[in-house]
């Protein structure tokens, strides 16, 4: 259920366990509304989204203050995503993504990419970095899918000897089936696991 925005559009806050800091959902000066997937209301501005976005800066009739205080801008992303992203649109100390569990820093990162929120992608590649270990099935897809050569070329060495079941359901389609075929041809399946070592790049 959307959060109700008063009147006064002051106080209605959101605190973000990014940055442990109070980030507002209700600007009294906003001119523009965007909705979460899971209906939670950010009275924004529209001039910070522009700027940092190249993604809102062409969205024209989607973004103009012609079209009515009213109108609500629905976006696919959760508020927890869209609440550490668009702290990067601000002029203020950036969120802290170690403080960010990993489902939705993975959700940062693709929003990131989605709306060129070009602010946030060094932040999120370091991060992505650091994952390499933890989560090198998802850190492959993101690099694969969005070019990341170097990242990705890591992070496929750091899948030596994860399953099939494994990679399947954590790749996306086309990542998955090049995994695999980079492992075939160059190296041996015991049942579902992988017994050598450094396959060659990914990308």
């Amino acid at each position: 259920m959307a959060i109700k925005i008063s009147e006064r559009c002051t106080t209605v806050t959101f605190l973000s366990r990014a940055s442990l800091n109070i980030f507002l959902v209700c600007a009294g000066d906003s001119d523009l509304t965007i909705s979460s997937s899971d209906g939670v209301l950010f009275k924004l501005h529209r001039k910070h989204l522009e700027v940092h976005s190249d993604v809102f800066a062409d969205a024209e009739n989607a973004t103009l203050p012609a079209n009515g205080a009213d109108e609500v801008v629905v976006l696919s992303e959760t508020s927890s995503v869209l609440d550490v992203l668009f702290q990067y649109m601000y002029r203020q100390p950036q969120p802290n993504l170690q403080l960010v569990e990993f489902s939705v820093f993975a959700g940062v990162a693709e929003a990131a990419e989605k709306y060129m929120v070009y602010s946030a992608l060094p932040a999120v590649l370091i991060r992505m970095r650091r994952y390499l270990g933890s989560y090198p099935l998802q850190v492959l897809d993101y690099a694969a899918r969005h070019n990341y050569k170097d990242l990705a070329n890591k992070a496929v060495r750091s899948t030596v000897g994860l399953t099939l079941a494994e990679a399947g359901k954590n790749l996306s389609p086309d990542t998955f089936l090049k995994w695999v075929r980079i492992f075939y041809q160059n190296y041996f399946f015991f049942g579902l696991h992988i017994t050598e070592k450094l396959p060659g790049n990914f990308l």
